[in-house]
């Protein structure tokens, strides 16, 4: 989070106004809108992706559901039962969201794509994998559906984009365009997922986005999980999935498993989600276009003072 104060405010070494900003929120369309916002081309792929959602959700929803619906976890983190009552729902409803946001204390978040309570729109790397030109089409469904459902309060909630795979110059430029045309506050660095052969930061070839970025005043975050392939991470998911419905199974020791053995400390500390930043530096991105910004999230902070 980021925390601000006035310095106006200030008597001695006190504070008496504190402004607290959490970086790391996030937002994901609910199945019922994914024929509203995706484009008709795309229409035939719904049904699978209900079934990846289905999957998915059920997967996830374990996995979190050992702390979340712990009761005696619970009536530590829950104390005034907002998540009992059904708190979670601001994932895809503004009013729930402020309410909640009002109830922490928090004045405003950055809100990302992506959440456990439903699968993205084909982009993501727990997704299927899909031709390119699906994901692009999923990448445009997310960013209007956040708009819609997410932007009645630019002042308190901050969209941050999904990027396109960037394989089509043309219509990732005009993506930077509408986001900022509709308020984003800025976009995920192309590559988040990951598509064969695209060029590493430092090649010319993404000079038309670092210049559309820089004169439309829209950062570049990188978030945890940057760099994974787009689809990679759906046969774990799936097999974990088959493993939990398998007669007899056991879900609590496949749920420690899964724990154990893949979201390990090794997974949070890829160096994927670090390479943009020194890519863009040593590529000398930042010397061409010095008001264009980075954001770093959720890739822990250990590492920068000797990458710097």
């Amino acid at each position: 989070m980021l925390v601000g104060t006035n310095p106006a405010s200030w008597k001695g070494n006190a504070m008496d106004e504190l402004i607290i900003v959490s970086v790391d929120s996030h937002a994901q369309a609910p199945p019922e809108a994914w024929p509203e916002y995706l484009e008709p081309q795309y229409h035939e792929y719904i049904p699978s992706l209900h079934e990846e959602n289905e999957i998915y959700t059920t997967v996830m929803g374990n996995l979190s559901g050992r702390v979340s619906n712990e009761p005696s976890l619970r009536a530590i983190f829950d104390t005034d039962g907002r998540l009992a009552d059904d708190g979670h729902l601001g994932i895809w409803d503004l009013d729930r969201r402020l309410a909640e946001m009002d109830a922490e204390g928090i004045a405003g978040e950055f809100v990302y794509p992506g959440d456990h309570r439903a699968t993205a729109i084909f982009f993501n790397t727990f997704n299927r994998a899909r031709p390119p030109e699906v994901c692009d089409g999923g990448v445009r469904a997310y960013n209007r559906w956040v708009h819609d459902a997410l932007g009645g309060a630019p002042d308190r909630v901050f969209l941050v984009g999904a990027a396109t795979t960037g394989l089509d110059l043309d219509d990732t430029l005009a993506e930077l365009d509408w986001l900022a045309d509709h308020g984003f506050r800025g976009t995920y660095a192309p590559g988040y997922s990951a598509y064969p052969d695209i060029p590493s930061f430092c090649d010319e070839y993404w000079e038309p986005v670092w210049t559309r970025c820089e004169e439309r005043g829209l950062p570049l975050f990188v978030h945890a999980g940057f760099g994974l392939a787009q689809g990679s991470m759906f046969s774990l998911v799936d097999a974990v999935k088959r493993e939990m419905d398998a007669p007899g199974a056991a879900l609590d020791e496949v749920i420690a498993r899964v724990t154990r053995e893949v979201f390990t400390g090794d997974f949070f500390s890829d160096v994927s989600p670090r390479r943009p930043m020194w890519q863009l530096m040593l590529g000398g991105v930042f010397d061409r276009h010095p008001d264009l910004k980075l954001v770093m999230t959720e890739v822990r902070a250990d590492w920068m003072p000797a990458t710097l």
